[in-house]
């Protein structure tokens, strides 16, 4: 019913001189595949194209690495930016989109940007879910949240029928009948066992990959930035590096176009299986849902809605760039990777988290909030490396680490 939509749907991307209109409707999962296969095509010393899945209806998952050379491994820190683990929410891929635009059209002639692609990783996955954006746009506005999982496998897929990708991770997966449902005709439907879509394997086979150092994932619409953990009855690490990194940039944040700032929670509501904590549990991922200002508005509104939230990717990816941060590696005495398990003394864990470093290359990224002295220790098997670092107020501090 949406004219501006009607007037897109089924066309190939308008090319501008740096990239694609990005402002003319909402976008279905066709458009946005497009989309990034086009900027790929563009801007191919930037990025590298990788399918990190396939959903139930054959649909490819997109996942544009954006780095300075894609095809390389420099072991900076991996960075992850995804939206619409609930394909109905069109704001939240928008959010993603305009960042894959700012990313990569504005390299060339911003130092600003060339920063982030320059020392980071980025790996940008504007649709998680492109089976419930399709069935969205083109089936029903019941089919917002859930994935195209066939429940009663009868070979008709109802409205009702899928699982909610939020409430499918792993970590504290079905504690209840409140943060999730047991029900498959529930829009919460949390699956039929603990990371059991196509979609959510995609997702962590990817962080198990990358070890993402942070994240973004981006959701509609209550003007909040989510923190872990989320989940109800779980404590958080000492110091709560989560929220002291965040607060300083929601702080910055311009009103939204709601009238609303923006502001810092734990949660709206009791909820379980969330990604943002599995990330941050499995991988000590600062992980933040960020829930925009309006769901689906007018398109006028929508873009006021995008510009608004504009600033929040922009000034994270400043503060990973800044610093202060602990990078590092493991290695043994050939110089060899090791997955060891890295922790640091002046930050305690209350959830048997076991936070490693790569097993491709033995790196890993931790973002600190303070100047201070840390040590980090490395632990494989029964060996043990340990090293006291100084951290300044900028910038990182590198350390390495080997395993006699």
């Amino acid at each position: 019913r949406d004219a501006r939509y009607l007037g897109q749907m089924g066309k190939p991307p308008t090319a501008t001189d740096t990239g694609f209109r990005l402002d003319l409707s909402y976008k279905d999962a066709d458009m946005v595949d497009a989309l990034v296969r086009g900027y790929h095509e563009k801007y191919p010393n930037i990025t590298a194209l990788h399918v990190i899945g396939t959903t139930h209806l054959g649909r490819e998952i997109l996942a544009l690495r954006i780095t300075d050379n894609p095809t390389e491994e420099e072991g900076e820190p991996s960075v992850l930016l995804n939206a619409a683990h609930h394909g109905g929410e069109l704001l939240s891929t928008e959010y993603a989109l305009d960042a894959m635009r700012t990313l990569l059209e504005s390299y060339a002639g911003s130092t600003r940007v060339q920063g982030w692609v320059n020392s980071l990783d980025i790996w940008l996955i504007p649709l998680v879910n492109p089976d419930s954006n399709w069935r969205y746009m083109r089936v029903s506005k019941h089919c917002d949240r859930k994935n195209a999982r066939d429940n009663n496998g009868d070979g008709e897929l109802e409205i009702w029928e899928g699982v909610d990708l939020n409430r499918n991770y792993p970590f504290r997966w079905g504690t209840g009948e409140v943060p999730s449902r047991g029900w498959h005709r529930s829009a919460y439907y949390r699956g039929p066992s603990a990371g059991s879509e196509p979609e959510t394997q995609a997702m962590m086979k990817l962080a198990n990959e990358r070890h993402f150092v942070a994240s973004i994932s981006w959701h509609t619409s209550a003007t909040k930035v989510l923190t872990p953990y989320t989940i109800d009855r779980v404590e958080n690490i000492k110091p709560d590096i989560p929220r002291s990194f965040i607060q300083p940039i929601v702080d910055q944040l311009p009103t939204q176009p709601n009238d609303k700032d923006f502001t810092v929670a734990r949660k709206l509501y009791s909820v379980d299986g969330v990604d943002q904590d599995w990330f941050f549990h499995t991988h000590g991922t600062l992980a933040y849902l960020l829930e925009g200002s309006h769901h689906n508005p007018g398109w006028t509104m929508a873009l006021a809605s995008i510009k608004g939230a504009r600033p929040f990717y922009q000034l994270f990816l400043d503060r990973l760039v800044k610093g202060p941060m602990i990078v590092g590696r493991v290695v043994n005495l050939l110089g060899k990777p090791r997955e060891a398990v890295v922790t640091i003394d002046e930050i305690q864990t209350f959830n048997d988290e076991k936070w490693t470093s790569r097993p491709s290359d033995g790196r890993f990224a931790r973002a600190v909030t303070r100047a201070g002295t840390y040590t980090v220790r490395a632990t494989y098997g029964q060996k043990t490396a340990s090293k006291t670092v100084q951290v300044g107020a900028d910038g990182w501090a590198e350390v390495k680490l080997v395993l006699r």
